[in-house]
């Protein structure tokens, strides 16, 4: 093997190794999909229980610490308050593949039957992590979202 082929071999390697880059590798996208340019609710495994809608991308600055998030508008479809919910939020490319996926999990919410809360998880940024780049470098209506619902839990100690 000479040289120029053992240089080409590291440089395919390593093209495939970067591209794997998501912040959550066992990504499913059985769930059903949106574009965020519609602004219908996004629709998932358990709609009678809860539907999710991304409004906006969020920059904020919270102990000199910069954070990214999602302004997200969450429906209680169910007959019960929610009190927590826990589930991942995807983002995807015009291709398609995972921009990032980014876990949801509050344990002190309350949203009654039949109400909504404009609720807007964030994350600290890592200017290093190149999830969170091409997140925060991608036009909004140019990602496509899904919400995979893990669990909801009830004011009356039930869980979905």
């Amino acid at each position: 093997m000479n040289i120029k082929t053992v240089f080409l071999t590291i440089a395919i390697s390593t093209l495939i190794i970067g591209c794997s880059d998501t912040t959550d590798d066992t990504v499913s996208t059985s769930n059903t999909k949106q574009n965020l340019k519609y602004s219908e609710p996004m629709i998932f495994a358990n709609p009678e229980v809860v539907t999710t809608t991304p409004l906006e991308k969020i920059v904020r600055e919270v102990d000199g610490e910069s954070r990214f998030g999602v302004r997200l508008l969450i429906q209680n479809n169910s007959d019960k308050d929610i009190t927590g919910i826990k589930g991942k939020m995807l983002y995807f490319d015009k291709f398609d593949d995972v921009i990032i996926s980014l876990s949801v999990k509050n344990e002190d919410i309350y949203i009654a039957s039949g109400e909504s809360l404009d609720a807007g998880p964030n994350w600290e940024y890592n200017q290093y992590n190149s999830s969170h780049v091409q997140f925060m470098n991608t036009d909004f209506d140019d990602m496509r979202y899904e919400f995979q619902l893990d669990t909801v839990l009830f004011s009356d100690g039930s869980s979905s």
